[in-house]
């Protein structure tokens, strides 16, 4: 069986009002969805045999640029508080 040891994002821009990892309770978003295929890959399945060890985040995890600092906090917030 496969081992997947670690999993890598990078790029998440969260906070981005334009960006499918935006949390907003009014439109369509992958932030969820996205969360729970991490918890999953985090427990093992099928095609694996242990879950992931260690979750890496590399670079422009909250969206500064486009974001305010108060959306951008509130969206790595619930990323990270959900995982």
């Amino acid at each position: 069986m496969k081992k997947l040891k670690i999993l890598a994002l990078s790029d998440l821009h969260l906070g981005e009002p334009e960006s499918v990892l935006f949390n907003s309770g009014d439109c369509f978003n992958l932030i969820d969805i996205t969360i729970n295929k991490i918890i999953e890959l985090s427990k093992g399945d099928k095609k694996y045999d242990s879950g992931i060890e260690q979750l890496i985040l590399i670079g422009d995890i909250a969206d500064l640029s486009l974001a305010s600092d108060e959306e951008a906090y509130e969206n790595v917030k619930v990323f990270l508080t959900s995982l």
